[in-house]
């Protein structure tokens, strides 16, 4: 399954794999500009208003029963960043034609859907319904409140606040809160226009289906789309080490919530992401990890603690739940365990394990056909042509040595802590410990 990248108009560029594997096809189309606080916030509420429905489609009654008529298809549409940018992504899930017994053009006919939604959405003149933006911004409130409820998802969100705070239009829980109510029918159009005119399309299709022939619904679809022409990727580099700062939080919860945020230094951007990937395997992102094995189960410091890793950032992230009078032994624990890694105390037994974790979770891509979009699409936002194998076998390549080398130039800079308040009693977080 080859990745093949066509322009089949200046301000449209449909990305394919080409396969007879699976039983259905997905077919993903997106509008990209650059992130900024104000983007952000509108594009939460413009991916709402729009499943709304369209003209050809004016309810969501409406809009499933056409997408009932062509096999069950769904279509899902959503707002996402990456890399300084921000993104309107419409996608769908459809059988593979060659299943319809009626001889239904499935997918000409979902391209139509899709194209109906992203270019003409419900509108009351030059602005989208009153009623409509204010049931959206009630309903993106209601989720922005309740994600302090999650007090591990919570700590995550503002630990990425804290490493992005060198970025003024990185947006935070805060400013959305306090700016959503400001937000009117007109400027959220506004926003849409800016989008159409200003961002070209990305299509990412992954099926059966000729090439020449999704191309040609595509165009028919959006014959209308106006856009932009395509301009070259500029490559991110990975964050800079910043002065530590270190914030914590009071909640009157019974667990706290601990972490931490290292910057590696390695990114998509200078090839060294995939030593990172190693890297955050032998820390904490898998079962047999160093921060599992002892943090976790051998010293019982923790009802959890795991690690993850960014390709677009380089930024290596720690969380853990612990009891609170446990912080400053667990923080130390944990850095202690990235010392190891440093110091080359890795074990024969540790990095295979490791390494064939990693092995077998990148075969695992080409088992969905969302996992190849995500892997590519992602790629693509930072100009980056590499291919799943091509980075499977990279990490395969990579040496214990050269895990040891970028360990050492791992700089911790950030911490936050949610300090509960609340005595232990079993009750609220529970769900919460692995």
């Amino acid at each position: 399954m080859t990745l093949q990248k066509r322009y089949i108009a200046d301000n449209v560029r449909l990305s394919r794999i080409r396969t007879n594997k699976f039983k259905t096809e997905t077919v993903a189309f997106s509008l990209t500009l650059p992130l900024t606080r104000r983007a952000y916030l509108l594009g939460l509420l413009l991916s709402g208003v729009m499943r709304r429905g369209s003209e050809s489609f004016p309810s969501m009654a409406l809009l499933n029963k056409r997408l009932d008529e062509l096999y069950a298809s769904t279509v899902e549409i959503n707002s996402t960043t990456c890399a300084g940018t921000l993104s309107l992504n419409v996608s769908a899930e459809m059988i593979d034609g060659r299943f319809a017994l009626d001889g239904t053009d499935i997918s000409g006919g979902v391209i139509e859907v899709i194209a109906d939604i992203l270019l003409r959405p419900l509108r009351s003149g030059n602005a989208f319904p009153a009623d409509t933006v204010a049931s959206e911004i009630a309903l993106v409130k209601d989720a922005l409140l309740a994600e302090k409820n999650n007090t591990r998802s919570y700590a995550a969100t503002r630990l990425r606040e804290l490493l992005g705070r060198a970025n003024a239009e990185r947006p935070t829980l805060e400013y959305l809160l306090g700016e959503i109510d400001s937000i009117t029918p007109e400027e959220l159009y506004d926003h849409y226009l800016r989008l159409l005119s200003s961002a070209p399309l990305n299509v990412f299709y992954v099926g059966a289906e000729d090439t020449d022939s999704i191309a040609e619904k595509i165009l028919r679809a959006f014959s209308q789309f106006v856009g932009h022409s395509f301009t070259p990727v500029p490559v991110r580099l990975p964050d800079k080490p910043l002065e530590f700062i270190s914030v914590t939080e009071d909640m009157p919860v019974s667990q706290g919530k601990l972490a931490l945020g290292l910057r590696t230094g390695a990114g998509l951007g200078n090839g060294q992401h995939t030593t990172a990937i190693v890297l955050n395997e032998l820390l904490g992102a898998s079962p047999a990890s160093k921060l599992f094995l002892n943090v976790r189960e051998r010293l019982g410091l923790c009802y959890y603690c795991s690690s993850s890793y960014s390709p677009f950032s380089g930024n290596l992230t720690v969380s853990s739940g612990i009891d609170s009078s446990k912080l400053d032994v667990v923080t130390e624990e944990i850095m202690r365990q990235l010392d190891e890694i440093k110091k080359g105390n890795i074990s024969d037994t540790e990095f295979t394990a490791a390494r064939k974790s990693l092995e077998y979770s990148y075969v695992q891509i080409y088992d969905s056909p969302f996992s190849l979009q995500g892997f590519y699409s992602g790629r693509d936002t930072v100009g980056c042509d590499e291919t799943v194998e091509e980075c499977k076998q990279k990490l395969l390549a990579v040496t214990a040595e050269e895990v040891c080398q970028l360990a050492g130039n791992v700089v911790w800079d950030t911490r936050f802590f949610i300090n509960g308040t609340q005595t232990q009693d079993g009750g609220e977080e529970e769900a919460d410990n692995e």
